[in-house]
């Protein structure tokens, strides 16, 4: 009875293996499983899986590291990304101002595999179809003023193969890096931005007109603004948070970089130029 049994599970087994064998059958079923574990678990049955995952450009799109080739219809988020950055994610046409020190993605950011050298995260890109066309808005003011235009800056990021997390995290790191008073935020409807209307008792209307046109010429803006004045934090906090939280990774074979980079200009000079898409 027992030898039976054995002889049932072993010819079980054999079935299995013959199935995952097959590259085809073994990609359908990971195909199937969700993405954390496509991720992490998956990958460490053997050799064989994990040459399927990282081989396969459907599991590899599935894992967020490979685009789409369609670019028509709606985006859709990296759940791991969101999860991990949920505020990045916010779809509000009011923005997410985010000082970094209190930001969901420093408190992600605090554990060594986040920061471990060759982090996948930083390869995923933020969305499937992807961003091809980050804009960039910079402003410097007194604090306690309400600000105008004279620092607004602007310019144009492009990633044909995609916006991979690491860019964006390195964008806002950075930008914050130097100063405690600095905080970013994403607007993923950069036509629709009610943050335009605050400025109009201080802005002249036309100048809020080029920085719309600036909105409409990208995917996705993403904001940083500095209020010189008091802090909460000192200057020893932010050179501990600029060396906790510079990602290093001198053996990255890989490039987040933009294809092109169009330099800052004024938003007036963007739409007096209109040469969005040529520059």
């Amino acid at each position: 009875m027992k030898s039976a049994r054995l002889q049932q599970r072993a010819l079980g087994y054999a079935a299995a293996a013959s199935v995952f064998n097959v590259p085809e059958l073994l990609e359908n079923i990971l195909s199937n499983l969700d993405l954390r574990t496509l991720l992490t678990s998956a990958q460490r049955v053997s050799r064989r899986w994990r040459a399927t995952v990282t081989g396969s450009p459907l599991l590899q799109r599935l894992l967020y590291l490979e685009p789409e080739q369609q670019r028509n219809g709606h985006r859709v988020p990296n759940p791991l990304l969101v999860e991990a950055s949920p505020a990045c994610f916010y779809h509000n046409p009011i923005g997410c101002d985010q000082v970094f020190f209190d930001s969901d993605m420093c408190r992600t950011s605090s554990s060594k595999a986040f920061m471990f050298p060759g982090a996948t995260w930083r390869r995923m890109l933020l969305t499937q179809i992807p961003i091809e066309r980050l804009g960039c808005w910079t402003s410097e003011y007194e604090r306690g003023s309400l600000g105008d235009d004279t620092t607004w800056m602007f310019k144009i990021l492009e990633f044909p193969s995609g916006l991979r997390m690491g860019k964006l995290y390195d964008l806002c790191q950075r930008w914050v890096s130097t100063t405690s008073s600095a905080n970013f935020a994403l607007f993923w409807e950069p036509t629709t931005v009610r943050e335009y209307d605050f400025f109009k008792q201080t802005v002249e209307p036309r100048r809020i007109e080029a920085l719309r046109e600036c909105g409409a010429a990208v995917e996705l803006l993403w904001r940083g603004e500095r209020r010189n004045g008091p802090s909460k934090h000192s200057k020893k906090d932010v050179a501990t948070f600029r060396r906790r939280f510079t990602y290093r990774d001198e053996n990255a074979t890989y490039s987040l970089e933009p294809a092109r980079d169009s330099g800052y200009k004024p938003p007036t000079q963007w739409a007096a130029e209109k040469n969005f898409y040529d520059f």
